[in-house]
């Protein structure tokens, strides 16, 4: 196990932890957009804009960031937790717009 100290003060760790709050992004891009494209539950224009704005952060935040850090203290479940981060943002992304936008 590495320490989560010496792992962030890795020069590449800045590069990783980028390029999987990217990922994830994308990710809830892609859901996103099926969902407002592929169902018949409309958001409304400010309701999707807003949803859309905040949710590139949560998940980011909420979900990349912490993921990220399991993945230093643990690197031998890299892959594991890689396909956790897609299906993590995939479930909380539909969940929310769900929750959200059906009445």
């Amino acid at each position: 196990m590495t320490s989560l100290e010496e792992a962030v003060k890795d020069p590449n760790y800045n590069a990783a932890a980028s390029a999987a709050s990217r990922a994830t992004i994308f990710i809830f891009t892609g859901t996103f957009l099926y969902m407002l494209f592929g169902t018949n539950i409309s958001p409304g224009l400010i309701g999707g804009v807003a949803f859309f704005i905040v949710g590139m952060f949560v998940v980011s935040l909420g979900i990349s960031m912490p993921l990220i850090i399991i993945r230093v203290k643990l690197p031998k479940l890299s892959p594991i937790i890689s396909i956790t981060n897609i299906a993590i943002t995939i479930f909380a992304t539909k969940w929310a717009y769900l929750w959200l936008f059906t009445t």
